[in-house]
């Protein structure tokens, strides 16, 4: 596998990205999802090809995706090998963050994350807070 940095934060990501749309409970959203078996493996197959960042999102299964994530991370890894992007756009987060960004913390098995890096569309620069 492959890394790189992210922006300028001093965070090594792998250049593959593991997009978890795909994982949470079928029918939330969509039928075709993994469920938490399907997520798990996924996510052990992953961590053993050195993919070690992953994008998930609290609107992904109606948060059963960062659910499901945390559960395979913690089971297969630490917390200080992976990096999780994850965004709060997709309810009432949009416009106040705090509280979709405390239940997707919660989400992920209570991962606290050890930076917070925000983007937009006026400011691509990422670097470290």
């Amino acid at each position: 596998m492959q890394y790189t940095q992210l922006g300028e934060t001093g965070i090594n990501i792998s250049k593959i990205c593991v997009g978890c749309m795909s994982f949470g409970k079928p029918g939330t959203i969509h039928d075709w999802t993994l469920d938490e078996e399907g997520t798990d493996a996924g996510v052990a197959h992953a961590l053993d090809l050195g993919i070690i960042f992953f994008d998930t999102a609290n609107g992904y299964s109606d948060g059963t995706s960062e659910e499901y994530l945390g559960k395979a991370l913690s089971k297969h890894t630490s917390r200080e090998r992976v990096v999780i992007a994850s965004k709060v756009y997709f309810n009432e987060g949009r416009f106040h963050p705090r509280p979709s960004i405390t239940r997707s913390m919660g989400r992920s098995s209570d991962w606290v994350p050890t930076t917070w890096t925000s983007t937009s569309s006026t400011d691509s620069t990422m670097k470290r807070p």
